[in-house]
């Protein structure tokens, strides 16, 4: 399978239509037909079907072309990333966040670093998929950002503590609870909390008591955006990590009376190079300056 056949296949199928796909590409027709004839050849199954001349996918060529569009899109991405390498650089740093806000010193301290090693190019990847942790581990990445507990007992890493993240209440900005000062447990009675959301364990210990203890009404919410949606749409509030903490007027993050802060650290391979450790450490030195 070569390039021009994977462009051939995904042309045809967002258009199901062979000559409107061959001039999008500025080929004739029966080249785009023989690409894609010989792709289905090799594969051994057909991915259009052409009868009754239209053009529709095969349910096996539905399959196969949604996976090819994403492993297209992420060797564009990898093309990206090495031409933006093999410009003007002799190495470089790949750092995995899952939310821009945990960093928010991270391209002060990019510039910083570029200051003192301008061969260097720096490269943040932002992953919140359910894979990064293993993605890191395989070694797509040198540097990761995450909570403390995420990756303590595993082997050939090594953690770097860059700080605490609190938990606060999130409320829309029109809240009655907006104007207060501290927020208490007590403050959430008769509300109702939003659970879940991926949340860190010690948070959810914390959830399960409020819950508890103050009768309160719970929605379960799957990740940090639908709950976001949720406070937004005023049907309930949450509690989370300051780590996401940004500045949308819609919200407001309100500090909250609990004892749980949640270790954010880096963690870097074993056999890490000098340079990944002087950034690490630039990095670190900026948050706990």
């Amino acid at each position: 399978m070569n390039s021009r056949q994977v462009e051939c296949t995904l042309a045809v199928a967002k258009t199901l239509n062979f000559n409107r796909a061959a001039n999008e590409l500025y080929i004739s027709q029966p080249t785009l037909s023989h690409h894609i004839q010989s792709l289905e050849a090799e594969v051994g199954f057909k991915i259009f079907d052409r009868s009754n001349r239209k053009v529709a996918l095969t349910s096996v060529g539905q399959q196969f072309c949604n996976a090819l569009q994403s492993l297209n899109t992420d060797l564009q991405t990898i093309i990206e990333r090495c031409q933006n390498y093999a410009r003007q650089y002799s190495d470089t740093i790949r750092i995995s966040i899952f939310t821009r806000t945990a960093l928010l010193e991270l391209p002060e301290v990019m510039y910083a670093f570029r200051q003192l090693h301008p061969e260097v190019f720096i490269d943040p990847i932002f992953d919140n998929s359910e894979h990064r942790l293993e993605n890191f581990l395989a070694g797509q990445s040198d540097i990761i950002f995450s909570r403390g507990d995420e990756l303590q007992d595993i082997s050939g890493v090594e953690a770097h503590l860059l700080y605490d993240s609190r938990l606060k209440l999130v409320l829309r900005a029109d809240d009655p609870l907006a104007d207060q000062g501290l927020i208490t447990p007590a403050d959430l009675q008769g509300r109702t909390l939003l659970v879940g959301g991926g949340s860190p364990q010690p948070l959810r210990d914390l959830q399960q008591k409020l819950k508890a203890e103050l009768n309160l009404a719970t929605i379960n919410s799957h990740d940090h955006s639908t709950t976001l949606t949720y406070v937004a749409a005023g049907e309930a509030v949450c509690l989370s990590p300051d780590l996401y903490e940004d500045d949308d007027p819609t919200f407001i993050w309100k500090d909250f009376a609990a004892d749980v802060n949640l270790p954010c650290c880096l963690f870097t391979h074993d056999n890490c190079s000098p340079l990944v450790t002087a950034f690490v450490r630039l990095l670190c030195q900026a948050y706990q300056a």
